[in-house]
């Protein structure tokens, strides 16, 4: 943000709906000033934005350029607002690229074949999955991983003893911080992750921002008392991880980076397209993660967890010390292209 807003006036938009992760809560805490798209767009419903509120928008705003996220759709009939943004963007000559910061946060739609101009991607992994989806290879750009997809960028010693005390954990326990997700086995590995539990282990469910189910239904596998339901945010609980399980969350990918040992549990219906296309999930094949895919699996995972590699975590470090440049020199030329073209 600090390098784009250098040479250009820059407009976040945003949301606060708490079923879509509070996007303005998380600027916020970041210092940075957003626009609201329910103050900004007339009827807005999320995943529902239509041609006409995506171009009173860029009519509103008056882009000289636009740079869109990405929503992962498995039925591809939502409408975000990130693709209709690019959509009325390229219909209206301004140029557009939508940032893919995840292996499983792009696809197509079923109800339009029109995409972005551009893809800016975080890794080759990312390329290979977009041009399974049909896109053009020289519509996509490797830029790497942003430094926002790793907070805390460090472990902070304070702030572990700090949250470790509010939980109630003495110096020997080992705390697994379970990252849910909104898939339908959720509450069974979770179960899974309870009962491979040592007497010196304890287990805290962080719940997906967009996961609304009653808590007693994530908890039904689970021994009474055996888990922590949170109320603390995840990167804060990553301090005080001894130990990280999830399915598939990409905050795995930020616990793999802090070198806590970090478990992907995945069942034969998880990320599938990924697995079909890469054989293994990304962060399993950079030697950041382990994969199991039975409780059985999961008892000796826990028993024998280490941390991430070296080799990973320099692998990564070199990524995100080049993505900033990358991303901000990409919106920089297409911004160039339409003041020579008009």
């Amino acid at each position: 943000m600090q390098r784009l807003v250098r040479g250009f006036e820059v407009i976040v938009l945003t949301s606060n709906d708490a079923g879509f992760g509070r996007g303005d809560a998380v600027y916020r805490r970041f210092g940075i000033d957003a626009e609201l798209v329910e103050d900004a767009c007339i009827g807005y419903v999320p995943v529902e934005v239509s041609e006409r509120q995506a171009e009173a928008l860029l009519a509103r705003f008056r882009p000289q350029a636009v740079l869109a996220g990405a929503v992962y759709d498995p039925s591809g009939q939502e409408k975000p607002l990130e693709d209709a943004l690019c959509m009325a963007a390229s219909r209206a000559g301004i140029p557009n690229l939508q940032f893919v910061e995840g292996w499983e946060v792009w696809s197509r739609r079923a109800w339009t074949r029109e995409i972005a101009e551009g893809f800016l991607v975080v890794d080759d992994y990312v390329k290979a999955l977009i041009e399974a989806e049909g896109v053009p290879a020289k519509r996509i750009e490797v830029v790497g991983y942003p430094r926002s997809l790793f907070v805390p960028p460090v472990v902070d010693s304070v702030r572990r003893a700090e949250i470790r005390e509010r939980l109630g954990l003495g110096a020997g326990d080992r705390l697994t911080v379970y990252l849910g997700q909104v898939t339908p086995d959720n509450a069974l590995t979770l179960g899974w992750a309870a009962a491979a539990l040592s007497p010196r282990d304890r287990l805290l469910l962080q719940r997906h921002p967009r996961d609304l189910r009653p808590l007693e239904d994530l908890l039904r596998f689970c021994p009474p008392g055996s888990v922590i339901a949170s109320d603390i945010e995840t990167d804060s609980a990553l301090h005080a991880a001894d130990l990280c399980v999830s399915h598939f969350s990409l905050s795995s990918f930020t616990s793999a980076y802090l070198g806590i040992p970090t478990i992907l549990t995945l069942l034969p219906d998880d990320a599938t397209r990924i697995r079909k296309v890469l054989g293994l999930y990304p962060t399993t094949l950079l030697g950041g993660t382990v994969e199991v895919h039975s409780s059985d699996e999961y008892a000796r995972a826990f028993a024998a967890a280490q941390p991430p590699s070296a080799d990973f975590l320099s692998r990564i470090r070199r990524s995100i010390a080049s993505s900033t440049e990358a991303i901000v020199g990409h919106v920089e030329r297409i911004s160039k292209q339409l003041s020579t073209s008009t």
